[in-house]
């Protein structure tokens, strides 16, 4: 969320650095950044020469906003399934309570059928 905010910052800065030029710098400003974005690919505000960013008005990006997201994503999507695994461990039932426990007679006590038996 930081990251973001920064983000955020840094775009309104550039904005309104762009509103106080007029017409033609605004166009001789797209098209240096064109240029720039051809020449050096997405990460061209990072990799262009510090004078020539302050003179577009460009703002480096910072390690907050760029970095540590991808770290805490990294970090939140390893973190949050190793988590639930150890839970699913450490709860992990006992198999007595998932069985009932067997009533075993006492051998002393014997119990003889009350059915009636049959004379041979």
């Amino acid at each position: 969320m930081l990251g973001s905010v920064l983000k955020i910052d840094r775009v309104s800065s550039e904005s309104a650095f762009e509103n106080r030029l007029n017409p033609i710098e605004k166009a001789w400003r797209g098209l240096k950044l064109k240029v720039y974005a051809y020449e050096y690919g997405s990460d061209y505000r990072n990799k262009i020469p510090e004078n020539e960013g302050r003179a577009l008005g460009l703002i480096r990006e910072s390690i907050l906003e760029s970095t540590l997201p991808r770290y805490l994503f990294l970090f939140l999507a390893i973190a949050v399934p190793f988590y639930f695994f150890v839970r699913l461990f450490k709860d992990k039932p006992q198999k007595k309570a998932l069985w009932p426990a067997a009533i075993t007679a006492d051998p002393k006590v014997r119990k003889t059928s009350t059915l009636p038996q049959k004379k041979s």
